[in-house]
């Protein structure tokens, strides 16, 4: 069983416990988009599981994992179980599934799992590419899957692509996250060619330009505003310590 199937498998055994928990990351990019598996330069392997659940399910989660032949980290879990959890594979150490509680919490925090209930396994791509946009401090790996979201996913409306809509109501409420996914998208510029062709790259540009269009133009909250106010002068995002993997 690959690891897509194998996180698939927990998804499936969580729905049936009544327990709504779905993917994101690497693993999730790898059922979305079709260049993370086919792509001769953007595919890649996957060490891990993440997954999300809901705060109320958090603790419902152990029982349904071991099932799928996952243990608890019972230190791990019992320091930090509020908002994230670990499980390691029986057999293999290696292999851990990271579990976010509630809110997906990293140098923002996003409410990733309410738009997902209609996708059968994974966050929505609109939340993926989020997850990804909120990182100030970006690794190759990173830039690796925005530039495959972005060859992969138009804009436009719904589920199968990048969601306009949503993307304009989540910027205009949150100016902190709207600031650091501007800036990501910024240092974007001129990396697809280190990955695509010629004509993919014009996909990849033509799709950050609209992004940043929809950003500019989408209207601002109250809060918004006040916060644009202040400015870069105060910090507006935090770095995440690394989770023990």
């Amino acid at each position: 069983m690959d690891l897509a199937e194998r996180a698939r498998n927990l998804v499936t055994l969580a729905t049936q416990s009544g327990i709504q928990v779905r993917l994101l990351g690497g693993v999730a990019l790898y059922i979305l988009a079709p260049s993370a598996r086919n792509h001769p330069v953007l595919k890649r392997g996957y060490k891990d599981i993440d997954c999300v659940v809901p705060r109320r399910d958090g603790g419902k989660l152990a029982p349904v994992f071991k099932a799928a032949g996952f243990e608890p980290d019972k230190r791990f879990n019992a320091l930090h179980g509020e908002t994230r959890l670990l499980f390691t594979d029986q057999n293999n150490p290696e292999l851990q599934v990271d579990v976010f509680v509630g809110l997906f919490e990293q140098c923002h925090k996003l409410d990733i799992l309410s738009a997902s209930e209609h996708m059968p396994f994974t966050i929505t791509p609109t939340q993926l590419l989020l997850t990804k946009l909120q990182i100030v401090q970006l690794n190759e790996k990173d830039v690796r899957d925005l530039v495959t979201m972005l060859l992969d996913w138009p804009l436009g409306e719904g589920h199968s692509g990048i969601d306009q809509d949503a993307l304009a109501r989540i910027f205009g409420t949150d100016w902190g996250l709207y600031t650091t996914s501007w800036d990501t998208l910024e240092k974007l510029k001129g990396h697809a060619s280190d990955y695509l062709s010629e004509n993919e790259q014009g996909v990849v540009d033509r799709r950050i330009e609209e992004i940043q269009g929809l950003m500019a133009a989408c209207p601002k909250a109250m809060k918004f505003r006040v916060r644009d106010r202040i400015g870069r002068k105060v910090i507006w995002y935090q770095i995440p310590e690394e989770v023990n993997r």
